[in-house]
């Protein structure tokens, strides 16, 4: 659509524009002469022999007119008309017209953009007979905004009805009445009279909208003991709404669950107290314009089936059989089935919303002495405690009813646009709906570029339009038109998609940070805790507290023992770690089972340099050539023992641990003797709770385990022997857990008998009785042999 052509027109007073299918309405905010009778018949009788279903969908922004546009739709429906069954057709035209006026009185609100707002979606369904005459109607409404109710500002306000009193309410914007509203109350009433409405059911509906107004006044403390108590216009609102005043204040004060089969009365609290006012009020004002809307359907609907059937032999009613008491005026219907007559009651024919109330309300609106208020709310009688239908619910009912009513019929729209938000007559605002423009002088030069891309030429310019010579011409246009919408809708799809996809993403992105922030937040609480720990123990920390989630804390406490360990070792010089290494290997296999194993020993791990022979030539020569042949590490332990085998007898042999193998040398050459016993295949090392230098190393793959005696060098001046046994079980535990990444089993025998096993069979090994009951020539070896039992004399293995 051209903008200056619009603009053009606009400024003319020329407010309609027809596309296609839509007719563009421009809000002129003023009263035009167009639409009197003589513009009126201008349109009189066409297309009516079509014969088609026509909707008329008018869309559009809040203050662009849509309201008036549906006015003077029905306005010319009413005015169009033939002369015949002419009172009828009065009847059915000013049920049209004053129906409008009760809707925009109940359902319309003033904003800050629109003096006459819709709160509510409406249809209005009407038909006609073959000669274009209306001759019936029907009315829905859809989602009437409640909330606008109770929450109503100097800017947005609902209608006052007319109210006489000087006093200013909540509901209603803390206004006082005008003269304006008097005018509004009684053009209300005349409609109510025209539409046939009783005096008694009008004074019903006022009583309702007081009732309503009065609820929004309702103010609500606690006592000291936690009572609520109610007050304001208690007893007004009771009676405005025809029910007791005991019942309100219950319903108020609480309400009756079903739990189980069993109820259950709930107390309110304040919160849950303003609560149900508010949503009673609301209620109360929805269900009344839905009511109020079917009374007007329900009287058109009787009498267009009183009109269509009347003379129809199974079909009767009180306005075609005014002698039948049995049927009420204006009410119900009487149709003859097989089994006999069936009275209907028009009241409730049509489907009607439903709004979400707890039962408790209802049931209180049920009990009203309004009996129009009473009949609004028949499941009040009910006994139904379940939950009602969900606002989401009845929205989805609704449009899905609408579609299927609109897709039985040919659309038509009216797209209604307001030319300022100001509401001013003769401003027009180009930046509310103008489209990007073609980077050129002028629309005319963006209108060429496109024919000339179209190849298109049978065309001649005007000032504001184009004239095209051939039909041809103009269906390629439409046909090329018709091929770029999809790739328009595609290109829109796209730039959604992206920008939900960025949103997301964004979201995302601030979740990860806060996420992060909190992780950080959560692991600094973490590690002040540990701070507090090590503060309150001197750097020891003998619980450690829970880690958050996903928090290393096995690396935490590696780290912490690695801390504290080097705390340890630095008073110890750097050359003696590798022997202290040793030692606490042997201490942790030892485990405190053996008193003394050479742990205060000034000469510490490994000894090789302690015993003679490491310093002789021959026992280096050996030991380089067995390590250039045997592919044997450094030399870890080492020393002269006295071996006892499986055939009995006694061997003084050399002892070499190596960082793999056990060797065994002989003691003058140095030279290896037989196999040597990979670590890997010890089973355990077993070793007396005394100060003895017996050694059993348990090899099972073998059948032989290796009874050897630690020949210990003196230590000092005194002569006394050194420890060895400490040595060998920090170098075979340390070397073992390096090459399984297993524990050493070490067995400390607390008595004076240990086993081993020699040949396949095992025996035992003791150690000599006290010196009372020993011998008194000491043996010279240092083991002996009786009986199968193996007695070793440390006093005989001194070096």
């Amino acid at each position: 659509m051209d903008l200056n052509s619009k603009l053009t027109r606009f400024q003319h007073n020329k407010i309609y524009t027809y596309i296609g299918e839509v007719l563009v309405s421009v809000n002129p905010y003023k009263n035009l002469d167009i639409y009197s009778m003589q513009h009126m018949a201008q349109y009189r009788g066409r297309e009516m022999f079509e014969g088609k279903d026509t909707c008329v969908l008018i869309s559009g922004e809040s203050g662009s007119g849509k309201t008036e546009a549906s006015k003077f739709i029905m306005k010319y429906i009413a005015a169009n008309t033939t002369q015949v069954h002419r009172d009828y057709i009065d009847r059915v035209k000013n049920v049209l017209i004053q129906s409008n006026s009760i809707l925009e009185t109940f359902g319309n609100a003033k904003t800050n953009r629109n003096g006459n707002s819709s709160r509510f979606g409406k249809y209005m369904d009407i038909h006609f007979d073959y000669k274009g005459d209306p001759v019936g109607g029907h009315i829905s409404n859809y989602l009437l905004e409640k909330s606008r109710v109770l929450l109503s500002t100097n800017n947005a306000t609902t209608k006052k009805f007319g109210l006489s009193s000087s006093a200013v309410y909540q509901i209603l914007g803390n206004e006082r009445a005008t003269a304006q509203d008097s005018k509004l109350f009684s053009q209300t009433n005349s409609a109510f009279s025209a539409l046939g409405f009783t005096d008694s059911v009008v004074n019903d509906i006022w009583s309702i909208v007081a009732g309503v107004i009065l609820l929004g006044e309702l103010t609500f403390t606690e006592s000291q003991d936690g009572q609520l108590i109610i007050g304001g216009p208690v007893k007004q609102c009771t009676s405005a709404l025809g029910v007791t005043e005991q019942a309100l204040r219950s319903s108020m004060a609480g309400r009756v669950l079903s739990a189980g089969g069993d109820l259950v009365n709930k107390e309110h609290s304040l919160m849950d107290a303003n609560y149900t006012r508010l949503a009673l009020a609301k209620a109360a004002y929805d269900r009344l314009f839905t009511w109020i809307v079917q009374q007007i359907s329900d009287k058109q609907l009787l009498e267009a089936m009183d009109r269509r059937l009347n003379g129809h032999k199974h079909y009767t009613s009180r306005q075609l059989a005014p002698t039948d008491k049995k049927l009420k005026h204006g009410v119900d219907f009487r149709i003859t089935h097989y089994a006999g007559d069936v009275t209907y009651a028009i009241t409730g024919f049509m489907d009607k919303n439903k709004d979400s109330l707890w039962q408790d309300l209802k049931r209180l609106l049920h009990s009203s002495q309004n009996e129009s208020l009473a009949d609004m709310w028949p499941e009040g009688g009910t006994h139904i405690q379940k939950r009602p239908p969900s606002a989401a619910t009845l929205f989805r009912n609704s449009m899905a009813a609408l579609v299927t009513g609109l897709q039985s019929k040919e659309p038509f729209y009216v797209r209604c646009v307001k030319p300022n938000p100001y509401q001013a007559p003769t401003n027009w605002d180009d930046q509310l709906y103008t489209w990007p423009n073609f980077r050129g002088n002028s629309d005319k030069d963006a209108v060429m570029v496109l024919l000339r891309d179209l190849h298109v030429t049978d065309v001649q310019f005007g000032h504001t339009k184009l004239f095209i010579r051939s039909a041809k011409t103009l269906h390629g246009l439409e046909a090329a038109r018709a091929e770029l919408i999809p790739s328009i809708v595609i290109l829109l799809q796209k730039l959604w998609r992206g920008t939900l996809a960025r949103m997301r993403y964004k979201k995302m992105k601030a979740a990860y940070t806060i996420y992060n922030a909190w992780k950080r937040y959560r692991l600094r609480c973490y590690i002040a805790a540990l701070q507090q720990e090590l503060q309150r123990n001197r750097n020891v920390i003998r619980t450690w507290p829970g880690a958050p989630r996903r928090v290393p804390a096995a690396l935490l406490q590696a780290a912490y023992r690695r801390w504290r360990a080097y705390l340890v070792l630095k008073p110890v010089p750097r050359d003696h770690w590798p022997q202290l290494k040793m030692k606490i290997c042997a201490a942790s296999a030892l485990r405190g089972r053996r008193a003394h194993w050479g742990q205060n020993r000034h000469t510490l791990f490994p000894t090789t340099i302690s015993v003679s022979f490491v310093y002789t030539a021959t026992y280096q020569s050996q030991l380089s050539s067995l390590q250039r042949s045997q592919q044997v590490g450094r030399a870890m332990f080492s020393c002269r023992v006295h071996k006892f085998n499986r055939y009995n007898k006694l061997a003084e042999r050399c002892l070499l641990i190596t960082d793999s193998h056990i060797f065994k040398l002989d003691a003058n050459t140095f030279k290896p003797l037989k196999k040597p016993t990979a670590i890997t295949e010890v089973g355990a090392i077993r070793i007396m709770s005394t100060d003895v230098q017996l050694v059993v190393i348990s090899i099972p793959s073998a059948k032989n385990d290796l009874v050897v005696g630690l020949v210990a060098p003196t230590v000092n001046q005194t002569g006394a022997p050194g420890d060895l046994v400490g040595e060998l079980l920090g170098v075979m535990a340390n070397r073992y857990n390096m090459l399984t990444g297993q524990e050493l089993v070490v067995e400390v025998e607390s008595g004076a008998t240990t086993r081993c096993t020699l040949g396949g069979k095992t025996r035992a090994l003791q150690l000599p009785g006290p010196p009372a009951q020993a011998q008194a020539a000491q043996p010279t070896q240092p083991f002996t042999h009786a009986h199968n039992v193996i007695t070793y004399h440390p006093a005989s293995a001194r070096a």
